[in-house]
């Protein structure tokens, strides 16, 4: 029998439970592709691109779409004063037109809020609000979601909340639960989002909220990494330039610390651009010019998505 996932005894998803259990079969299935030797098995190839787009937070220059339910003459006008708020930095003004849409119900407009509220866009970082936001966007999870903005969000959501029960926050009141998060990113990973197959790394990696199996972690930090998630390729970088479980190999160390300096945006993750400098510093003309060699191999083939 399958129980739909809950937050806090909550389900999931407001829709039929049996579609979160579908998910999470998906999962399943993909962790066990996963256990099988060879190369490992990506979850869909043909979402790196949309997923690439959602491992952080960056603000949309692109027309937000509006779900088909509700009131979507006023979620509309309200996000599209938003938007001109934020672009022109006023995101007080922003913040206000984007709870007046949340509280009808816009899902992308709770999205936005909670990433304002993660970062401190306009309001002091609070990460209480920042996660209420986001789970309510991931307790509407559904997997035949129409609408394409809608459903990534859904499972960009998915994942924020995941990272707030890994990590957890005393000073919020946010207990760290891994068991949970790590059955959250199950459901996030299988639709391809980075963020949650490098999360799935390290808690495989480091025994957390998982039976430790490195082996399970290198493949999901690799997944990540092949849709050029920044801090998968700073990871799989660190673990062959020091040895740690992998066999110690500089080139590839400072290989994936290329990649990773060339998908990175540096005001997010600046201790990348800095690693790599000091690894650049380290490293002899022979390991750096065998590493560009890999790097240009393999970001050839696996590009920066745009």
């Amino acid at each position: 029998m399958c129980v739909s996932p809950t937050y806090e005894g909550r389900v999931l998803t407001r829709t039929a439970g049996r579609r979160a259990c579908l998910a999470l079969a998906g999962a399943t299935v993909l962790l066990a592709g996963l256990a099988v030797g060879g190369r490992p098995v990506p979850a869909d190839e043909s979402s790196a691109g949309f997923a690439a787009q959602f491992y952080s937070f960056v603000p949309a220059p692109t027309k937000l779409k509006t779900p088909s339910i509700g009131t979507p003459e006023l979620w509309a006008s309200e996000r599209e004063k938003a938007h001109k708020a934020y672009s022109s930095g006023d995101f007080d003004a922003a913040r206000q037109h984007l709870e007046q849409s949340a509280e009808e119900g816009d899902l992308i407009a709770s999205w936005y809020l909670g990433n304002m509220y993660r970062l401190g866009q306009g309001v002091d970082v609070d990460n209480a609000t920042a996660l209420a936001h986001y789970e309510t966007v991931a307790e509407a999870f559904a997997p035949d979601e129409p609408d394409r903005q809608v459903f990534n969000i859904m499972v960009d959501s998915l994942v924020r909340v995941a990272d707030y029960y890994r990590l957890g926050d005393p000073d919020a009141g946010i207990e760290q639960q891994g068991r949970r998060a790590f059955d959250i990113y199950k459901v996030a990973s299988t639709y391809g989002h980075p963020a949650a197959q490098y999360a799935l790394g390290l808690m495989y990696f480091n025994g957390t909220g998982v039976t430790r199996n490195r082996e399970q972690g290198v493949r999901w930090l690799i997944l990540a990494a092949r849709k050029r998630y920044p801090l998968a390729e700073a990871k799989l970088g660190d673990m062959y330039w020091t040895g740690d479980y992998v066999r110690k190999d500089r080139v590839r160390g400072l290989m994936w610390y290329m990649l990773a300096q060339e998908s990175v945006r540096p005001e997010e993750n600046p201790e990348i651009v800095d690693r790599f400098d000091m690894l650049m510093g380290d490293a002899d003309t022979t390991v750096r010019t065998a590493a560009e060699s890999m790097a240009s191999t393999w970001s050839a083939k696996f590009p920066v998505p745009k």
